[in-house]
């Protein structure tokens, strides 16, 4: 703990607990971050002017910047002792802005817009797939079209009415085998779209929610945490004022040398015990 304190010199460490109740014995440090403003308040707990001031960037990246320092310390630290640990997860550490925090949103929307899209279209040609397959064309309405035979070949002969009834008939049944065909494939594409769509929506989400966590974790730690804090430091300065009172007043009294007796004594009494 001297150490990190010693790296992490705007970070106020207020306590740190060892736990043993998972599979791996881990640490939880508790700190307030502290940085250093120009204008307003000189001194206020704002953890990215801490990172900025510990020479960790001010961008949005620097507390992954600062976690993975934290790491190599603690792996240096574990190989010097022959343990091993895991290396640190990547989706970790990495704190969203506002406006990085909108762009997610905005996606999000737009992929639902277009799954709705992609599903209207999907439904639209089923519709249509249905209705060219309803519309299919009777051949055996062929079967019933008078013939003759000629005496060259044993040719058949039909009607010039007939002939167009059946080219007709057969023209309709080719373009309904080209539509329906079309209609398939537009029907297979729109369901790949959308389930491709489909996965970048719950990653997004998935993002999206890990981000949430994290904000209302902050929130808590600032409601909670830091108000205690607050109220410690606000009584260790009650206290240093209430001891500086009473050394004014033993000074003005003539004891000083009187209560510098009594704290060697007490002192030396302590030690013998």
């Amino acid at each position: 703990m001297e150490g990190f304190q010693e790296r992490n010199p705007n970070f106020y460490v207020f306590n740190a607990v060892m736990h043993l109740d998972e599979s791996t014995p881990h640490l939880h440090i508790d700190y307030i971050p502290v940085g250093h403003f120009k204008n307003g308040l000189e001194v206020r707990n704002a953890k990215n002017k801490a990172l900025e001031e510990m020479n960790f960037g001010k961008d949005a990246k620097a507390n992954n910047r600062w976690r993975l320092s934290e790491w190599d310390i603690l792996k240096n630290i574990c190989n010097t002792h022959g343990i091993e640990i895991s290396e640190p997860k990547k989706s970790r550490g990495y704190s969203y802005t506002v406006e990085e925090y909108g762009e997610y949103q905005d996606r999000i929307n737009a992929l639902n817009a277009e799954i709705e899209r992609l599903t209207a279209e999907r439904d639209e040609a089923v519709a249509e797939f249905e209705k060219v397959s309803r519309k299919k064309v009777k051949l055996t309405e062929i079967d019933s079209v008078e013939t003759g035979k000629t005496v060259f070949g044993g040719k058949v002969t039909v009607s010039q009415e007939d002939w167009e009834n059946v080219s007709d008939l057969a023209k309709k049944e080719v373009a309904s085998q080209k539509q329906t065909k079309k209609l398939r494939k537009e029907r297979d594409e729109a369901v790949q779209e959308r389930d491709k769509l489909k996965t970048q929506l719950a990653a997004v989400s998935s993002e999206l929610s890990e981000y949430k966590k994290k904000e209302e974790n902050k929130r808590y730690f600032s409601r909670e945490k830091q108000n205690a804090e607050a109220q410690r430091i606000k009584r260790e300065e009650q206290l240093t004022r209430d001891l500086q009172k009473a050394r004014a007043f033993i000074t003005a009294c003539g004891l000083s040398e009187d209560f510098a007796r009594y704290k060697y004594n007490k002192t030396r009494s302590t030690e013998l015990e």
